[in-house]
């Protein structure tokens, strides 16, 4: 009996090695499963435990774990996925597989993009744990990589800026070339500090940059040293440096133009170098150390698509740095070119038009019907020039300190309107209910509702008239009509007027618009509400936004979207924002404007224009002298394709708004004639 226990006791206890053995050896597919699970959650340590003796000696743990972490650093790997091919069964028993190799799908994201590739693993049953061991090689990372090899990926910048045109083709902004004017020491024939000192004059730079240039640590005898940059257009003034100072030579290289210079400058803006800060925070890496971004304009608004895309191409080096295998390419790609609706002849025509008396303002032209932008203009201005080829901090401070402003972009601000608001007065009292037909007073003593108003009047350009209708009011620019016109509506439903052309919300365009808006928050008194009806008050308006605005007299009362984009599809901003018999009664009151009223100056030919004055007064009180702005706002009729919207600031010793409208008539003029 007890014989019988024994043997009973034997098998059982075989029978528990045999299957805790089984149980504790995971097949060959489970091994490599747990590998690269830890594979894929970057815990290399751990992976370094399943490796086997022979591929322990070839390879340090710390070795091991450095190449995984750098590796895939290198390469910005976002995200792995190791996953086994299945493969047909061959019907092997279990017991007798000592040696296998798994082939395996490696998936991976990074810089370039995503990246497959099949490869296998060799794994070797470890006879004394009875376990399998992963047969390693630095191949299983990438299949080209070898012992010894590391991986380096190296960015491609693309080759070419995009260039801006204007809608017939004509250069705004494109890539160049320019003189850059330099100096080789060992040419100064020991004549270098006459040398510099001449140079110094000539360029205007001082001569301690000019001696801090040359003592950089990688200067030579024979080193070309770059010192200024200047236009092609310089070309007798760098041959004359050439040949007349010891030393100073020139070279032609690739630098971004402006034709248009000052005409466009706020339009197109400029380009700087990239700051150590930029370059610090580009988590991208889309820029380098010598690369140049946009300041301002459209070169800073179209930054990322006219820079292009970067490429990048990941290869093996060997130890002693050689490249060898090419594992992954992506070619950059060039910056995506613009053609803008803008007229450089337009663009130009306004510009001269600001420039020609050094006149502070804006101007704006469109087309009426399409919304296409013609022309955006800031006045005075600065050559984009001048800072892609290098400005002197002198130039830059006298720009800077310059009481006009000839850095700052008025077409994207706003301003009191003066009497160019009138029209939208209209337009809101009319879809209240404002018969055209009937006359208010008027009188050159002024106006106030009641006594409530204390001594405040307001006040108007004398005009013949003791009543007005609308028609007349508009003619003589009527100040006290628009007024009542504005208290007799009240203040709730003159703003909500207002809002239903947009004042108060934001204008999509490429440049970013200061809102139009009628106060700071709400008209706050009937006074107020007086003084905006005609213009004044705390009302604001952006000048392309008026422009718009005055769209909607010829586009049976709606308001086109303002477009920059040559490309860009017509739509409607605002639709049926006033009636379009309205709109008609208004235009007719325009058109009286022009052909008998404070605008007569402005007709010329055959060409029917309406448009509207304004005077901004700038003073603290109404018996103060002070500031006048000047406005204009006309447009053709006939088949309508231009309305031009010009402001000019300072106008009190000039005639006021007539001195405006003469400049419009100019850009019409030449327009319609050429």
């Amino acid at each position: 009996m007890m014989q019988k226990r024994t043997l009973l006791l034997a098998i059982l206890v075989m029978i528990f090695i045999v299957v805790g053995c089984s149980e504790q050896v995971p097949t060959p597919e489970e091994t490599f499963q747990e590998f690269a699970t830890l594979w894929e959650q970057g815990e290399y340590q751990a992976m370094y435990s399943f490796l086997s003796v022979e591929s322990k000696d070839r390879i340090l743990e710390e070795e091991f774990v450095e190449l995984y972490s750098y590796t895939y650093s290198e390469i910005e790997l976002t995200s792995i996925s190791i996953n086994l091919i299945a493969q047909e069964s061959e019907q092997i028993e279990e017991e007798v597989r000592t040696e296998v190799s798994m082939p395996f799908e490696n998936k991976m994201d990074m810089f370039t993009g995503e990246f497959v590739f099949e490869s296998f693993v060799p794994l070797k049953l470890d006879e004394e744990d009875n376990n399998w061991k992963i047969e390693w090689s630095p191949s299983i990372i990438f299949p080209v990589l070898d012992y010894g090899d590391t991986i380096s990926m190296r960015i491609l910048y693309p080759e070419n800026r995009g260039e801006i045109f204007d809608r017939n083709g004509e250069q705004l902004a494109v890539n160049g070339f320019a003189y850059e004017i330099a100096i080789v020491p060992v040419r100064m024939e020991g004549q270098e500090e006459e040398s510099i000192r001449a140079l110094a004059k000539e360029i205007d730079l001082s001569e301690e940059s000019i001696h801090n240039s040359l003592k950089q640590s990688w200067v030579g005898p024979d080193t070309l040293v770059p010192l200024k940059k200047v236009p092609l257009s310089k070309r007798s003034f760098v041959e004359r440096l050439h040949e007349t100072i010891p030393g100073a030579t020139y070279r032609q290289i690739p630098a971004r133009e402006y034709p248009l210079g000052e005409a466009a400058a706020h339009l197109t803006g400029y380009m700087g170098m990239i700051t150590a800060e930029e370059l610090e925070e580009d988590s991208e890496k889309v820029y380098h150390a010598n690369s140049t971004v946009g300041r301002t304009g459209l070169e800073k608004l179209l930054e990322t698509r006219l820079r292009g895309e970067i490429g990048s191409v990941i290869v093996t080096e060997s130890a002693d740095g050689q490249e060898k295998d090419i594992i992954a390419k992506k070619d950059p790609r060039d910056g995506e070119s613009y053609q803008l609706t803008i007229d450089s002849n337009l663009q130009k025509s306004i510009y001269n038009q600001l420039n020609e008396a050094d006149d502070a303002g804006t101007g704006v032209a469109l087309n009426p019907v399409t919304g296409e932008v013609l022309s955006l203009v800031s006045s005075p201005a600065y050559d984009p020039n001048e800072f892609i080829l290098g400005i002197s901090n002198k130039k830059y401070e006298t720009l800077n300190n310059d009481e006009k402003r000839p850095l700052t972009n008025r077409f994207t601000q706003s301003f009191t309107p003066g009497s160019t608001i009138k029209p939208i007065t209209a337009a809101v009292a009319l879809s209240n209910g404002l018969d055209p037909n009937k006359r208010l007073e008027s009188s050159d003593l002024g106006w106030r509702k009641d006594s409530t108003w204390g001594d405040y009047r307001v006040r108007r350009v004398s005009n013949p008239l003791k009543e007005l209708n609308l028609s007349e009011a508009m003619m003589y620019s009527d100040n006290i009509y628009f007024a009542q016109v504005a208290v007799d509506m009240g203040r709730e439903v003159f703003e909500e007027g207002f809002k239903k052309f947009g004042f108060g919300e934001n204008i999509p365009f490429v440049f970013g618009l200061t809102p139009s808006s009628i106060a700071k928050e709400s008209i706050p008194n009937e006074i107020q509400l007086a003084d905006t009806g005609y213009g004044q008050g705390e009302l604001s308006v952006n000048p392309l936004h008026l422009s718009l605005l005055y769209s909607a007299f010829v586009a049976n009362g709606s308001i086109p979207k303002p477009l920059l984009l040559l490309d860009e599809e017509p739509e409607y901003l605002l639709e049926n924002v006033v009636s379009e018999e309205h709109s008609q009664t208004i235009l007719k009151t325009l058109l009286e404007v022009v052909e008998n009223a404070t605008a007569t100056a402005v007709n010329f030919n055959h060409v029917r224009l309406a448009g509207k004055t304004g005077t901004t007064e700038h003073k603290l009180s109404q018996e103060d002298e002070g500031e006048e702005t000047g406005w204009f706002v006309a447009m053709n009729t006939d088949d309508p394709e231009l309305l031009v919207l010009m402001m000019i600031e300072n106008v009190e010793d000039r005639n006021g708004s007539r001195y405006v409208v003469q400049k419009v008539k100019n850009v019409f003029k030449g327009h319609f004639t050429n």
